[in-house]
This record gives structure tokens, sequence and C-alpha cells, in this order.
């Protein structure tokens, strides 16, 4: 399909795309102003806002900043308007993370031990999906976040760059000494 040109009228639920995965099957996933779209190879399916309408009223807002493959493979965690989600493919459904319920969720990370970094309005939140357990670090709205090769996390906002502090568990502006 190299060459060929996707949007609204191709099956798309929207035309802007904020996020773009591949999925173990293959399968593309892109995050849209208008839910999350899968494309097979031949076909879009959306699960966008007229979808979610019908099925899941727990889900109010389904405008996607961000898209993060679950380590399962297999499931999709959304960032969104309204928080964070995870899609599940097989029962076509999304299961809220009421940790994040209400804030502006713009970026998502896997840390190295398995817990999900997620980028917001309030700053930055650490979230376990194994316990469920979950904490707030307050700063400016996060934009971006890495976690290095080290296992250390960045974060990035207007405000500059801050990394994580393992040991006192605070994020810290970095300092950055230029040489002219």
């Amino acid at each position: 399909d190299i060459g060929r040109h996707f949007d609204s009228h191709s099956g798309l639920s929207e035309n802007t795309i904020k996020a773009i995965l591949q999925d173990a099957d293959g399968h593309m996933w892109f995050a849209t102003q208008d839910g999350l779209n899968v494309y097979n190879g031949k076909t879009f399916k959306s699960y966008g806002c007229s979808y979610i309408r019908g099925r899941d009223t727990s889900v109010t807002s389904i405008n996607l900043y961000d898209i993060l493959l679950h380590e399962d493979g297999r499931r999709i965690w959304a960032a969104s308007y309204d928080g964070v989600f995870l899609f599940d493919p097989g029962t076509e459904s999304f299961s809220s993370v009421e940790q994040i319920r209400g804030k502006v969720a713009g970026c998502l990370e896997y840390g190295r031990n398995g817990e999900l970094w997620i980028g917001d309005n309030w700053g930055t939140t650490r979230y376990d999906p194994e316990t469920g357990g979950s904490k707030e670090y307050r700063s400016a709205r996060t934009d971006a976040i890495l976690c290095d090769s080290n296992g250390h996390i960045w974060a990035g906002s207007m405000d500059g760059i801050a990394r994580l502090d393992p040991v006192l568990d605070i994020f810290s502006p970095v300092e950055i000494s230029g040489t002219n």
C-alpha cells in the first residue's frame, strides 16, 4: 500500500493522527481525535465516538493523544483527553485507569520494571498495572516521557527537561551547560 493515501474517506474516523503503532499480528493502530483505528492491510475499523456511545458509557471522550502496546502484545494503552484507557481488541472494549480519570493524558512510556509512566496536565504519574497503585509527581504539564537504556525516567515539559532521582523519588531539572 505504499503510495496510497488514507483519510476519513478511506475508513479512518478522523484525519488528525497523533500516534501510530503496530501490534504483534502486523495490524497498524492509529490514535486520532475521534478514537482508535486499526488497519489490517485491507480495511479500517474505527473505535471512535460513535462506536463508544453505543457500547461503553464509561468513556466520555475518545480524543486520543498517544497509544502504547501493552506488554502482552495484544492490548493497547490509550492516553486521552479524559485519562488513560486500556483497549482489548478481543472484546473490543475500553477499561478506564481510575487513578488517571479526568486528567488530560498526553504521553505514555513503560519503565524498566513494567510500570506505566503517564504524562498529564498535572505532571507525571507512575502507574503499576499489576497492583493498580499510582504516584503523582506534580509539575508543569508533561509532554514527553522516556525510559532510557539505564532505566532512568526523563520528562519533558514547557519548563524544560527533568529526570527522576531514583533515591529521592522526585523529578529534578536537568541543567545543561553549553560550550560556546
